[in-house]
């Protein structure tokens, strides 16, 4: 006698949250200023993937600004031992010094906040 296959029910991902401390730049672009948020991680993703992900949106609170102020998105973001690399979609020649500098410390900050992360290396399509 056969039996009849047992349905398995969906396989869900599993979601994961976190509090991460987020730098984003004042509206003069002075000074980094830190945003504790609660962000949901996705099996597969890291928390440098959630980190990225979040610094690279519009601030939620008053008086923030965004790290850019065009529309860029991680090309990778690798993690070996306590470096994380990042891979933008930008290339360095499109930034005023201002904006690449106030970018990469708030990228280097929010990034070794991480538990086990001491380093961070931004490259720019590809590029340092």
């Amino acid at each position: 006698m056969i039996e009849p296959a047992m349905s398995q029910p969906p396989q869900r991902r599993e979601i994961q949250s976190f509090a991460a401390a987020l730098y984003f730049p004042n509206k003069e672009r002075t000074q980094l200023i830190c945003s504790i948020r609660t962000l949901r991680l996705v099996s597969g993703q890291t928390r440098a993937d959630a980190v990225m992900y979040a610094l690279l949106r519009k601030p939620e609170e008053e008086g923030l600004t965004p790290l850019f102020d065009q529309n860029v998105y991680t090309r990778s973001v690798t993690v070996c031992r306590d470096l994380v690399t990042v891979n933008l979609s930008i290339d360095e020649s499109d930034l005023k010094e201002e904006e690449l500098v106030t970018a990469c410390m708030a990228i280097t900050a929010s990034l070794t906040q991480i538990s086990g992360v001491s380093y961070a290396r931004v490259l720019f399509n590809g590029r340092e």
